[in-house]
């Protein structure tokens, strides 16, 4: 197989090329001293721990696809839910005829968390449908090393058809 822009050899697949760009550190750090003040003698210490990834530009450019998350479709819908709530409850308070707002609260708090049921059956419908196609192509992917170009696996295409 060879690069359809500069027909070099030297391609890696995609996956490797990501893991390749991320590093994983572990630190740890202790210091210790005595200190002379105005107060009198004092020692003190301290300890550190550090741990956590670094990812190259290149890396980051090449990272996976990823699932959607049905937490953070609730942890952004939650907040709306409770002010609508407070509003609803404040409106209630002053307005006119509170049986047919009420009606009508109800009708809008339904609507409110069916489309969450929505959102969450749409998230659900990319996790399992959409999302193991692009990793399936993601993961069968090249990159050249040469030109720095991304193709998938077996494509004969040209420099000038893209």
């Amino acid at each position: 197989m060879e690069c359809a822009v500069c027909q070099s050899t030297n391609l890696v697949k995609v996956s490797l090329a990501y893991e390749q760009g991320l590093s994983a550190y572990k630190g740890r750090s202790r210091s210790h001293g005595l200190s002379l003040r105005t107060g009198g003698l004092g020692l003190w210490g301290g300890r550190a721990k550090t741990t956590g990834t670094f990812q190259t530009r290149l890396s980051a450019r090449l990272s996976p696809p990823t699932k959607w998350s049905y937490w953070k479709t609730f942890k952004w819908w939650l907040p709306g839910f409770i002010i609508l709530w407070f509003v609803g409850i404040a409106v209630e308070e002053n307005a006119p005829s509170a049986k047919e707002f009420i009606r009508l609260f109800n009708w809008g708090m339904d609507g409110y968390a069916g489309a969450l049921v929505f959102l969450w059956w749409f998230i659900w419908r990319y996790n399992h449908r959409v999302f193991p196609i692009q990793h399936r192509r993601w993961d069968r992917s090249f990159l050249c090393r040469r030109c720095g170009k991304t193709m998938p696996a077996g494509s004969r295409t040209s420099a000038g058809e893209e």
